[in-house]
């Protein structure tokens, strides 16, 4: 049997904006061997209570050993109180400033 949750905790954190920084596609005769990456990283800003988050995408011709595709997108959160300490999973691509 399921339990439902009745009451819906208001998020701790909100979405202020996002952009795409950067976004370059070279398409042409691409191989059938290709391989994705997503690095992402970001900085948190305790007076701000505010996170920013840079997403980078490359797609990558193997055989050719070339990227043809590249997008950087910029997300930044507001956190209310200290609950940010408490993400320990964002700490592996995060620095504290």
């Amino acid at each position: 049997m399921f339990s439902r949750i009745n009451i819906m905790e208001k998020a701790v954190f909100s979405l202020e904006k996002y952009f795409f920084k950067d976004i370059q596609l070279h398409l042409g005769n691409l191989s059938k061997d290709i391989g994705l990456a997503i690095e992402p990283n970001g900085i948190y800003y305790p007076k701000k209570k505010k996170y920013v988050l840079n997403i980078d995408f490359f797609a990558k011709d193997n055989k050719k050993d070339k990227v043809f595709a590249y997008i950087t997108c910029v997300s930044e959160f507001v956190f209310e109180g200290n609950v940010f300490q408490k993400m320990i999973f964002l700490s592996f691509f995060m620095v504290i400033v």
